[in-house]
């Protein structure tokens, strides 16, 4: 079956579902979607550590099967994460996003949406404009084709972006040095302590307590932070 052309509303409930089937990333939970004139996701990336989040985004364009989002605003919740656990973070998140079709470039998000949907077999259509209104993602499409039997074929394939340079050789991560060193059983008392002791910003150990390797770091007012990970 063919339609010439239709229009869609999408809640911030059929966005999380969307994600959930189709974009899902191991270890990030997007809790909630509120739609206005754009898009605020709240969440929480577990991998080891638990950053909660909130993400701002607003459509900017489209063109060429591809939606361009800009990032407004992206806060982390967390008081007292490092920065390098939240640039480790984002590193996982890009690169996961990226094997999906979605890919980041100078403070906008570009998701190549065919190649997102390339495995659904019963529906394909081309996008002709897509805005945030009256708290909906309005979609209008055209071409659609539908399949209850799944039998479109789609041979989609991720537009190669070796030529472009994003995010991910900006901010490249560059480990020139590797330390070793014991870690001797202690308390978060003790570490923080030995933190002092040696001039660091944050210090890891062995907790006495839990068994488990844990950091301590330094914070405003003279105060300190312990991370657990959790597994």
């Amino acid at each position: 079956m063919n339609i010439t052309k239709i229009k869609v509303n999408l809640t911030g409930e059929d966005l999380l579902s969307i994600y959930s089937e189709f974009v899902s990333v191991e270890g990030l939970e997007v809790k909630n979607i509120e739609i206005s004139d754009g898009i605020n996701i709240t969440g929480r990336l577990n991998k080891g550590f638990n950053i909660d989040f909130l993400v701002n985004l607003k459509f900017e364009s489209y063109e060429n099967n591809i939606i361009k989002i800009e990032i407004t605003k992206i806060k982390v919740l967390n008081i007292g994460i490092l920065k390098f656990i939240k640039n480790m973070a984002i590193k996982y998140l890009l690169k996961s996003f990226k094997e999906k079709g979605i890919t980041y470039n100078k403070g906008k998000v570009e998701i190549e949406y065919k190649y997102v949907l390339k495995d659904v077999s019963y529906v394909d259509f081309d996008i002709e404009n897509i805005f945030c209104y009256l708290g909906c993602v309005n979609v209008e499409v055209s071409n659609v084709q539908v399949s209850t039997a799944g039998l479109i074929k789609k041979d989609v394939q991720l537009i190669d972006r070796s030529v472009a340079k994003d995010y991910e050789e900006d901010e490249e991560v560059k480990i020139i040095r590797t330390k070793k060193f014991g870690i001797k059983p202690m308390y978060p008392e003790d570490a923080c302590v030995q933190m002092e002791l040696l001039g660091h910003n944050f210090f890891v150990f062995f907790n006495a307590e839990t068994e488990q390797v844990n950091v301590v770091y330094k914070r405003k007012g003279n105060t300190y932070g312990l991370i657990e990970p959790e597994f």
